[in-house]
């Protein structure tokens, strides 16, 4: 597996036992692909062994009362919520954890809370806020929780990319349980797209900068399997940057267990944004996969609704699998025949007649932002 380092300097940023190749490191990705593989789980899907994991959060700050919901890396739970409920926790957190200290609570997850921390030794004036995500001291026996916050804080360390989620610290070997991201201001493009679909330059701007996100993700041998609009944070510039990197899979261990996905593999995701190569046995998962996936949120950006509905799992999977998109010109006849012709390619039915990589894709994206701007509608 190749991964992409990032450089730590003086600045008190992780490094050591965790740099790529470290012991602790390495004994991460063992313990991820251990409960991965670990047949005491058996066959029962993810969803039905962890429901909680599916709920809406309740996300409550300031900022979000205000309309403006702050972001963090991975505060979205593996799952697109079904229902919104109200997370128990049993005490409360003591005001610093480690070397942090805990500033206001932002956000809760099925089995975390994330907080505003800042580093215990800086002084107010010179600190810069950070997002803090605590793992529930009941859920630190779970495996899947663990795997899941230990996945991310490997991968968050090791591949380094302006539009993908960073994790700068993490204590994930011992209780209390947590890691430290950057604290992303803006919105969910989930959000943004409650008001309607998006001008075409911005949508295509938005897809341009998570293709380039996914590539270096891609390229350090990753997949994320989780590509949607609840997991693309959008700040009020515009920058946008791919988070919750908890369902990332090896590239490599997913085409090994391709041909016992369905049968005794939970199928990772969400169905609204799901290839259909997911939901069918002995087919792997490639990056075209996460391709598939970001061409059904720019088909979202553009015509402001999802190509594919269904009542159930079982029947969106069918639709992704058999079902021809909607033309999205005709949907919106402003839609250039060039990005119409683009987003039908993206969700093709068969992985081999989709872009190659997620490189190919930001290239032709710049080259459709291009003709964008020299050709407004």
């Amino acid at each position: 597996m190749r991964r992409t380092a990032r450089k730590r300097g003086k600045s008190g940023k992780p490094g050591g036992i965790f740099r790529p190749g470290g012991a602790l490191l390495d004994a991460m990705l063992l313990t991820v692909d251990a409960i991965g593989s670990n047949s005491r789980l058996g066959p029962v899907p993810l969803l039905a062994r962890r429901p909680m994991a599916t709920r809406k959060l309740n996300v409550r700050s300031r900022a979000a009362r205000s309309g403006g919901l702050p972001w963090l890396g991975g505060l979205i739970s593996p799952r697109e919520p079904a229902a919104e409920e109200e997370v128990a926790f049993p005490a409360p957190h003591p005001p610093r954890i480690g070397d942090w200290r805990l500033l206001d609570e932002i956000g809760r997850g099925a089995w975390t809370r994330v907080h505003l921390a800042r580093p215990a030794e800086a002084s107010r004036a010179r600190a810069g806020c950070y997002a803090l995500k605590l793992l529930d001291p009941a859920w630190e026996g779970d495996p899947l929780a663990l795997a899941t916050l230990r996945r991310e804080a490997l991968v968050g360390m090791t591949v380094s990319d302006p539009h993908l989620v960073s994790v700068l610290a993490a204590h994930v070997h011992e209780s209390p349980c947590y890691l430290v991201t950057p604290f992303l201001p803006g919105t969910t493009l989930a959000e943004r797209l409650r008001g309607g679909r998006l001008p075409i330059r911005t949508a295509i701007w938005i897809a341009r900068q998570i293709a380039e996100g996914l590539a270096a993700l891609h390229d350090a041998g990753w997949l994320h399997r989780d590509v949607k609009p609840a997991n693309i944070v959008v700040s009020p510039s515009g920058h946008a940057t791919l988070v919750d990197l908890g369902l990332c899979e090896e590239r490599d261990r997913a085409a090994s267990l391709a041909a016992r996905r369905v049968a005794d593999r939970p199928i990772a995701g969400t169905f609204d944004y799901l290839a259909p190569e997911a939901t069918m046995p002995g087919m792997a998962c490639g990056p075209v996969s996460d391709l598939y996936s970001l061409g059904i949120v720019l088909f979202e950006m553009l015509a402001g609704h999802l190509p594919f509905r269904g009542r159930t799992a079982g029947e969106l999977a069918e639709k992704h699998r058999r079902t021809p998109p909607p033309a999205v010109a005709q949907l919106r006849p402003e839609v250039s025949a060039e990005v119409a012709q683009f987003v039908r390619e993206l969700l093709a039915k068969q992985p081999l007649r989709r872009p190659t990589s997620a490189r190919e894709v930001a290239a032709r994206l710049v080259r459709l932002e291009i003709a964008a701007l020299a050709n407004p509608p």
